[in-house]
């Protein structure tokens, strides 16, 4: 006889597999303004989420991340001078629910006892009271009406909020400490059958610590390379110097062919003695 075609088939086979498998959302945040490079970054920060977690759970994260002994200690002396009663502070409601907020496609996701969307929303338009189009669309926002403003992160799912790829995202909290967020990928994976095998997310890829010396300073024109070529206090095309440059600013520059007597190897620079001082640069507090 011939086969009959079960709808319910394909739709349980769909099932099946939905349930064995999962999505994860990979952040990488910025405490500065971003450079886009794969590197080890002092200020660059990579988490990994599931769809299924809130933009809540990321802005907990990133508090939690933020905080240094300067903001725990400031945290400790408002708990002893405030409320003795035994009831919650303001400080200790503070830290286990922090305030901030996100701003998200034109719009706004905060949380916490502190406004942080009115201010801004004063600064982008100029403090005049309504929509200001010519100062939104050169900070490159398109919305022209009132920008939309959802209060409470805990009910707002990762696979809600319409990120885009590359886009960099904006983050607040501790008053003042900003970071940029940028959907860096999306994964399906498999859902392990073994509880023990489960991973707790958020995953922490990349945390950002202490910045360390590094043996080659930063190219002082583009601030992405490091080092390769010094020009002396007598250049003209860097205005003076020395000045640190990387080897394709050194070309865009066309040093070699304007002026080749006033650029050397930086390694050759930095250990020659500084007349000054007898020491070799190398030793010196400049680098």
């Amino acid at each position: 006889p011939d086969s009959v075609f079960d709808p319910l088939v394909g739709s349980k086979e769909r099932s099946r597999c939905h349930n064995e498998t999962m999505t994860t959302i990979l952040f990488e945040c910025w405490r500065r303004q971003p450079k886009r490079s794969s590197t080890p970054d002092s200020n660059r920060m990579i988490l990994e989420f599931l769809e299924s977690q809130t933009l809540w759970d990321v802005h907990m994260t990133l508090a939690n991340m933020l905080e240094d002994a300067l903001w725990e200690a400031g945290a400790c002396d408002n708990d002893e001078t405030s409320g003795s009663n035994g009831t919650e502070t303001n400080s200790t409601n503070e830290k286990n629910n922090p305030s901030g907020c996100f701003f998200i496609e034109d719009t706004f996701y905060s949380t916490g006892s502190v406004d942080y969307v009115k201010p801004i929303l004063d600064w982008i338009d100029g403090y005049c009271g309504q929509p200001n189009p010519t100062r939104r669309r050169y900070l490159g926002i398109l919305h022209t009406g009132t920008l939309k403003h959802e209060k409470s992160m805990k009910h707002i799912k990762l696979s809600q909020v319409p990120f885009r790829i590359g886009i960099r995202y904006y983050h607040s909290c501790h008053g003042d400490v900003e970071t940029s967020v940028m959907l860096a990928d999306r994964k399906v994976i498999q859902n392990p059958k073994d509880n023990r095998t489960k991973l707790a997310y958020p995953l922490v890829h990349d945390i950002w610590t202490l910045p360390k010396a590094s043996s080659l300073p930063l190219c002082e024109a583009c601030q992405l390379n490091s080092t390769i070529y010094v020009t002396s206090s007598e250049c003209a095309i860097t205005d003076g110097g020395p000045r640190m440059i990387c080897d394709a600013c050194r070309k865009e520059l066309r040093v070699f062919e304007k002026d080749p007597k006033s650029v050397k190897l930086y390694t050759t620079w930095r250990n020659e003695v500084e007349l000054s001082t007898g020491i070799a640069r190398k030793f010196s507090n400049i680098f």
